[in-house]
């Protein structure tokens, strides 16, 4: 539930974060868009910078991921 709860922030904050900028978005923003309370939500995250780091760390796992598969994929590797 807890893993659950923090990809609901994580993708919540990355669609503000778009939206309205790094800056302009809120703790409180994010709260509210999840549905959640902001004590509840500095429960998962101590703020804006880690929620961004996480979002962060996993763009860049899935990038390393996806360029893993097409070098396993392209014929010099076969």
């Amino acid at each position: 539930m807890a893993g659950e709860t923090k990809k609901r922030i994580i993708e919540t904050a990355l669609a503000l974060f778009s939206q309205s900028g790094y800056l302009a978005t809120s703790m409180n923003d994010i709260a509210q868009q999840v549905g959640l309370t902001k004590a509840a939500l500095y429960k998962h995250f101590s703020g804006k910078q880690e929620i961004l780091d996480c979002i962060i760390a996993s763009t860049a796992s899935g990038k390393s991921v996806m360029m893993s598969n097409r070098i396993a994929l392209h014929p010099l590797h076969q």
